[in-house]
């Protein structure tokens, strides 16, 4: 299945809220969305259309990807509108429809779709789908997916594993053995962006022990938030994308 345009409940919530009884007025509408592209046009004067046809046919000017961005935006939104602000429960309500949106559509472009190791893909799932409601078992699912990807890739080279559970440790191992270490190569660009990568493991791992739900609670520990889970997973599949496809490249195709 390929996502093509936004989810019509998505897209209807937007209207109503930005272009219903609450939102912008019909020149405000192509104001806004003028700021971003001229493709959008002017206001047309004459038989103008209700606002939400109006609303909604600026959105579709733009790409698939660049409407979620623009919804974002507007969810901040806190300019100017004639008709006056939407409710914030309703806006936080578009809010989370449209970043679960953005997390499907991520997860159905990502490498990790096309990895046939089920424990991998179970992990990238239960990361992808708890974001939102559940962010500290995405956190953990997070650390959990690059870890798996790290020894499948050992397992697959005939390394043996020596890390007894310390990501830190998988991923050096695991760079090591695919040329991704700093100490490898001699260009100053490449250690640090290599550097960057083996912090991503390592803040990962102390992300997930502070923050994750696999161990106990602090009596007063700070709650992570869906932003904080949405980071974790972006970066862990960014780098366990990263693995596997300079493994593909390197030795042969993942089974």
């Amino acid at each position: 299945m390929q996502f093509q345009k936004l989810p019509l409940e998505i897209k209807r919530l937007a209207s109503k809220l930005f272009a219903g009884e609450t939102g912008f007025s019909g020149p405000e509408i192509y104001e806004w969305f003028g700021q971003y592209s001229d493709e959008v046009g002017e206001y047309p004067w004459h038989n103008a259309p209700s606002r939400w046809v109006m609303f909604e046919g600026c959105l579709e000017t733009f790409p698939l990807e660049q409407q979620i961005e623009l919804l974002l935006k507007l969810s901040d939104y806190q300019g100017p509108m004639k008709y006056g602000a939407p409710p914030q429960e309703e806006v936080e309500k578009l809010r989370k429809l449209v970043l679960e949106f953005a997390t499907r559509l991520r997860g159905r472009k990502s490498v990790l779709s096309r990895v046939s190791w089920e424990a991998v893909r179970d992990a990238w799932d239960k990361s992808l789908e708890r974001v939102v409601n559940d962010p500290e078992g995405a956190i953990t699912a997070a650390r959990m997916m690059l870890e798996t990807v790290c020894k499948h890739v050992l397992e697959q080279l005939g390394v043996e594993d020596t890390s007894k559970g310390d990501l830190v440790k998988l991923y050096r191992l695991t760079a090591q053995e695919l040329n991704l270490a700093p100490d490898q190569h001699a260009e100053p660009i490449f250690k640090q962006i290599l550097g960057g990568m083996a912090g991503v493991a390592s803040g990962l791992a102390g992300l997930r022990n502070e923050y994750g739900d696999a161990h106990g609670k602090k009596p007063r520990r700070v709650k992570p938030k869906a932003r904080h889970a949405r980071l974790a997973v972006n970066a862990a599949m960014t780098l366990a994308e990263f693995i596997i496809e300079t493994f593909e490249e390197s030795h042969h195709k993942l089974a």
